[in-house]
């Protein structure tokens, strides 16, 4: 420890969890420091950043509250180290901005207290982090209780653990959970809410970036909480709430074999994109469907936190066996993330809508024409934004590959040909407009922009089930898709020719003569069943089964350009 301390550090067994708090104003330390242990936490003071680094090391503290005020020390980078360290960080500072809140969220910080310092306002954000610090202690723990490294579990029995306690571990913070409950009550004003929001910087400033969004701003700039809070409705304000929640709760220990920020932009596009369909749809509660679809693979990332090396051969498995994750879960766990995710909803005391959409979200993958019969639902929507996100690479669900849809609901969502770039383009801009509003950089996300129009696509279809999502797929990538050869031949020889094969047996004609012309390539989706490519030219790009958008990208970049 450096002579910078107040005090020293406590003995180097720590039962309770240990909480860095680095503020030279002895005043808001000893306020921090008092709630800390009421609390049953262990506080460490600390006057400046001289060898902290060092000493977050050694103790592995589960929150540092660090002040923005420290002498020759920029705390904002400071912040960006100790993440780097798997430290959740709530920034000290006077925040007057949201410009200042996004510059300390993007520097990692997951909370922020405003000084000069509130009772009213910094105690429930003070205890908030704490939870967090428990809940995540807690995690190890029970981990620790349910798994002792001398026992010997299947697979299937850790799951049903997990499962089991998932309602015990898996809380949202104190004020998310009030503000929810607000936002549930009939007899709430905006008022109410504003007064319950404005305890927490990050979401005020969140809600009054999305109020002004290009989907809400309406040309007329709100300035005030209660107004934005008008404006989005308390459903929305729910949604943003709960999905900031999840944000945080993603951002928790646990490796995976793929990108957790991803996985959860993924989550992100699915509620942006249900949103959308169930609006086109004329679906009620749009705003619920959006909760649903970005909850709805929250269950991989408790599988990750607490089985990781099991779930990381999950990820293996599903992609050796060019399986869903959903499938590989059940052939591994006999349970699958959907119905973890339904346990949690249920723990968030969501409404059973939004509970039964996340559980239900993979039960549609049978669907057949008689669906057309069937009343629209929750749980179809979010099935349809999962397939769709999917296809326009909408971060990372640890999936490459589409769903066997029906083609026939997706009439209810007014997918007309001509719509479908502006709706490419729509969704993929609210969905970047909510990770700014998250203080994500687009970068990290790994949402790539739709391409400009570039070239003719003929796409010929053969009665394969999910033409509308390559139709959306090419959308993106710039192309026009065409129904026939003989529409396609008013225009210029096209580049590429798609042939999808899955919804026949065979092909039994050969390809037409106009399309073996020079300068033609060809790309052949081939079906589950046996299918015949010998009609096909040589170099044609044989896909499938299933078919992995991954490898369509990659014959598209190979061939189109």
């Amino acid at each position: 420890m450096s002579s910078e301390d107040y005090g020293s550090a406590p003995a180097a067994e720590v039962l309770a969890p240990p909480i860095f708090i680095v503020e030279p104003d002895a005043d808001c330390a000893a306020i921090i420091k008092g709630i800390v242990e009421e609390e049953g936490c262990t506080p460490y003071m600390f006057a400046g950043t001289r060898n902290l680094l060092e000493q977050v090391r050694h103790i592995r503290p589960f929150v540092m509250f660090l002040s923005t005020t420290l002498s020759g020390t920029n705390a904002l980078a400071f912040c960006k180290l100790v993440r780097a360290e798997r430290v959740a960080v709530v920034v000290m500072g006077q925040f007057r901005s949201p410009d200042q809140i996004i510059l300390a969220r993007k520097m990692g910080a997951i909370d922020f207290l405003v000084k000069p310092f509130d009772a009213r306002r910094a105690t429930p954000k003070i205890i908030d982090a704490l939870v967090y610090a428990k809940t995540v202690l807690n995690r190890q723990r029970k981990f620790a209780e349910l798994f002792p490294a001398s026992s010997v579990t299947t697979p299937a029995f850790k799951a049903r653990k997990v499962v089991e306690h998932a309602m015990e571990v898996m809380a949202l913070p104190q004020s998310a959970a009030r503000i929810i409950d607000l936002c549930g009550n009939p007899a709430c004003d905006a008022g109410q809410l504003a007064a319950a929001t404005e305890i927490d910087p990050g979401v005020s400033a969140t809600l009054l970036k999305r109020a002004n969004s290009a989907a809400y701003g309406f040309g007329t700039r709100v300035n005030s909480l209660q107004s934005a809070i008008v404006r989005l409705g308390n459903r929305m304000v729910r949604s943003i709430v709960t999905l900031m929640s999840v944000f945080k709760l993603s951002e928790s220990a646990g490796a995976m074999a793929f990108d957790r920020l991803r996985l959860w932009v993924h989550c992100l596009g699915v509620g942006v994109i249900a949103d959308n369909l169930a609006q086109q749809a004329g679906f009620g509660n749009p705003e619920d469907v959006l909760l649903a679809g970005v909850l709805h693979d929250f269950g991989k990332l408790m599988f990750a936190d607490y089985l990781h090396a099991d779930y990381n051969a999950v990820y293996r498995m599903a992609h050796d066996k060019h399986q869903f994750i959903y499938q590989a879960e059940q052939d591994y766990f006999d349970t699958s993330h959907d119905l973890l995710g339904r346990e949690i909803a249920l723990r968030w005391r969501l409404p059973e809508d939004i509970c039964e959409a996340i559980g239900r979200h993979h039960d549609l993958r049978e669907s057949t024409d008689d669906e057309a019969d069937r009343p629209l639902t929750m749980g179809t929507i979010v099935n349809k934004a999962d397939a769709i996100a999917k296809a326009l690479f909408v971060g990372d669900s640890g999936d490459t590959c589409s769903f066997p849809l029906c083609e026939v609901k997706w009439d209810q969502f007014g997918m007309k040909d001509k719509a479908l770039r502006p709706f490419v383009h729509k969704v993929l801009d609210e969905v970047v407009d909510f990770v700014n509003c998250l203080n994500i950089t687009v970068e990290k996300s790994g949402i790539a922009p739709a391409r400009p129009f570039r070239n003719k696509w003929v796409y010929v279809q053969d009665g394969g089930s999910a033409d509308k999502l390559l139709d959306l797929f090419f959308a993106k990538e710039g192309y026009d898709t065409f129904r026939s050869i003989e529409e396609a031949d008013r225009f210029t020889p096209p580049d590429v020719v798609l042939h999808d094969l899955r919804g026949r047996l065979t092909l039994t004609r050969p390809v037409e003569k106009r399309l073996a012309r020079p300068g033609i390539r060809h790309i052949v989706i081939k079906g589950h069943h046996k299918t015949q490519t010998r009609f096909f030219p040589a170099d044609a790009v044989v896909l499938g089964p299933p078919l992995d958008f991954v490898a369509l990208l990659e014959a598209v970049e190979r061939n189109g350009d």
